[in-house]
């Protein structure tokens, strides 16, 4: 992966534990409970999805592919800091509202324990175009669309797109704000049902970053630096996670990825995949 901006193979940058542990690989059985916020009415653009139904689907992805197919050795000692929020937001302004919200959230908690936020939306908030045009010496969204247009993207995953774009802008300002302190940092990582960086048809390495939703990923700077601090003295580095995680894929193959991520999504939907974690509106320690 190249690291917490999108564009990379890989789900990497969580905390890494304390320096001595050997990096073992996980099984699904092995993850930690989700926490999640609390539940709350959805809005019409979720359809039939639950606030519960929605989490188990996160849930099971991390489970299931995530941690199933170990494509991040950082991710079971982050899990106990882990928020899963389900967006009922309808627009831009209240998408973005919410992620100045757990941006703002993740850079006031405890530094000795990972703090992280998947946030999850409805695939339909991003059928329409998410704003008016600007021209491109204006718009840093539209500046990147060059680039983007050789993976013949579909309208859904460019729309969230913009919306990532414009996340990482906030970041930036809210580390500005906050006088460019490390523990402030705000990254991203971007996840989405059709996510592809890849000119190849029916590449398996998206899957490392395909997820049941459109999701975005919170991460605190100074986690990702710790993690990869300890990565880097056990004599490996972060690019060492994204062969790897491409190895894993290319061995499963697209159609049986694909079956998996389906298999996630329906049995989530109907209510399979065992228990949903309670309450976790608030990160551990605050």
């Amino acid at each position: 992966g190249e690291g917490p901006e999108g564009g990379g193979k890989g789900a990497e940058g969580e905390d890494a534990g304390s320096e001595g542990e050997e990096i073992r690989a996980p099984a699904p059985q092995d993850a930690a409970p989700v926490a999640s916020e609390r539940s709350r009415p959805l809005s019409e653009l979720w359809n039939d999805w639950t606030p519960e139904a929605v989490r188990r689907a996160v849930w099971l992805w991390i489970n299931k592919l995530v941690v199933g197919l170990d494509m991040c050795p950082f991710v079971l000692e982050s899990l106990p800091g882990l928020r899963v929020v389900v967006s009922s937001s309808t627009d831009r302004d209240t998408s973005l509202d919410l992620i100045t919200d757990e941006m703002k959230l993740i850079s006031t908690s405890p530094m000795d324990v990972p703090a992280t936020t998947v946030l999850v939306f409805p695939e339909a908030l991003f059928d329409r175009p998410w704003k008016e045009e600007e021209s491109p010496s204006e718009d840093s969204v539209l500046e990147e669309e060059d680039e983007w247009r050789q993976y013949n993207w579909p309208n859904n995953f460019l729309q969230f797109m913009h919306m990532a774009t414009e996340s990482r802008d906030l970041a930036q300002q809210l580390s500005a704000v906050q006088g460019q302190q490390l523990k402030s940092e705000s990254l991203l990582l971007t996840f989405h049902p059709q996510s592809t960086f890849s000119e190849e048809d029916e590449d398996p390495t998206d899957f490392a970053l395909r997820s049941p939703f459109p999701t975005l990923l919170l991460l605190r700077g100074v986690d990702v630096r710790r993690a990869e601090e300890v990565y880097m003295e056990r004599g490996q580095t972060t690019e060492d996670i994204a062969i790897g995680n491409e190895a894993r894929l290319d061995a499963v193959g697209y159609e049986q990825l694909r079956a998996m991520l389906s298999e996630v999504i329906s049995e989530a939907h109907k209510g399979g995949g065992g228990e949903v974690p309670g309450d976790g509106s608030e990160f551990p320690g605050r």
